[in-house]
């Protein structure tokens, strides 16, 4: 049976004491020692005394039974009797008020009940949030969490501390020319449509052996600074032989760095383009030929 009323909650040591009200006394005063026992009580000096004298030494109590009409007033009346508000007797930290209305009588709770029912019935939607109440909101958010870890602070450190992370990349061709500079992976990531790790992914397989360089969609990449240097290799990818495709006079028409791509656009037999190449025959029209994808172009002219 819930009891609704008035409690305390007394320290014994120094004789403390704090007034509340509820619907249901018993549950609140789990709420209460629930909270106090996790260290998160709204009541910073309720729970700095509960952390420094202990479970033990706190009373619960119940004070009064009363109606939920009456309760503000009645604990307005206790706190001022007890002089709760006093830090040196109390730890009401809030000012009590004799006009709050606690809760709603089941008849007016019934008739917005229905009221509502009937609207959204009739086909009513909540309106979407204004822009000025959007931005309000943003506002509130921002002002509260600026030392929050989510806050406008942090961010701007996170910010900073990416920017100092980042390493220029390049993405070269298959003569080792460059064709694409991004200042990150993500930058990088965006530009083909995909996310950083599945690119740092391919970056990891091939460092396993200690290359600091790696292929992505056909493109060696590599960093600024390794590439600068001369610190890098390239590791040849199983399958992934680069092929020039040549018209009927042996002159180049365009260079790949696969039998695949080149077979899906010229839509040619992979395996006979494969034969053809190392033979030195013709297929289609076209000659083909296999070359060092670590030639320069100068070489390959």
């Amino acid at each position: 049976m819930n009891i609704c009323g008035i409690y305390t909650i007394t320290n014994l040591i120094d004789s403390k004491i704090y007034v509340g009200y509820s619907q249901d006394i018993y549950q609140r005063k789990s709420q209460h020692f629930s909270d106090l026992s996790k260290n998160i009580h709204k009541n910073i000096h309720l729970q700095r005394a509960y952390k420094k004298h202990g479970k033990e030494n706190f009373k619960f109590e119940i004070l009064e039974e009363c109606i939920k009409e009456v309760l503000a007033i009645r604990e307005d009346f206790w706190c001022r009797v007890l002089n709760t508000h006093d830090r040196k007797y109390g730890y009401n930290l809030e000012p009590t008020n004799t006009k709050v209305v606690v809760g709603r009588s089941e008849e007016t709770r019934e008739r917005l009940s229905k009221t509502w029912k009937d609207k959204f019935k009739n086909g009513y939607k909540r309106p979407p949030p204004s822009k000025e109440s959007i931005l309000k909101g943003k506002e509130t958010w921002n002002k509260n969490n600026v030392d929050n870890k989510y806050g406008i602070a942090r961010n701007k450190a996170l910010k900073k501390s990416a920017i100092k992370r980042m390493k220029e990349i390049y993405f070269l061709n298959i003569l080792g020319e460059i064709i694409h500079t991004f200042k990150s992976l993500s930058e990088a990531a965006k530009f083909f449509n995909t996310k950083p790790p599945i690119i740092l992914q391919t970056m990891v397989d091939y460092r396993k052996d200690g290359r600091s360089a790696f292929y992505y969609k056909g493109f060696k990449v590599v960093y600024k600074k390794d590439y600068d240097e001369g610190n890098y290799e390239f590791k040849k990818i199983k399958n992934k032989n680069p092929i020039k495709i040549m018209d009927e006079h042996k002159n180049e028409i365009e260079i790949f760095d696969s039998t695949l791509k080149m077979s899906k656009k010229y839509k040619l037999n992979r395996a006979w383009v494969s034969k053809c190449a190392k033979n030195g025959k013709q297929y289609k029209g076209y000659y083909f030929e296999f070359f060092d994808p670590n030639i320069t172009k100068q070489n390959i002219e």
